[in-house]
């Protein structure tokens, strides 16, 4: 599962995230993945008043569904 799926299902703190997805690294997952995605506002943070709030979880923004389901490259014949 991705991290979208897993947060659009409840909020979650990044030990529970990564736990979710096989035992990552926590600070790995954060700074890699958690912090872009807050940046580019696909997650929110539950408390965000308290970045460093150690009971901090992340849920997914609403209406976001994922980049586009189908074929990357276009379709033979149309420009």
């Amino acid at each position: 599962m991705t991290i979208l799926v897993l947060l659009r299902r409840r909020p979650m703190r990044p030990t529970q995230l990564a736990e979710a997805l096989g035992g990552r690294s926590v600070r790995k997952l954060v700074d890699k993945h958690l912090s872009p995605m807050l940046d580019a506002r696909l997650i929110k943070r539950t408390n965000p008043d308290a970045p460093t709030d150690p009971n901090q979880a992340y849920y997914a923004v609403e209406g976001y569904q994922g980049p586009p389901a189908g074929p990357a490259t276009p379709e033979e014949g149309v420009p």
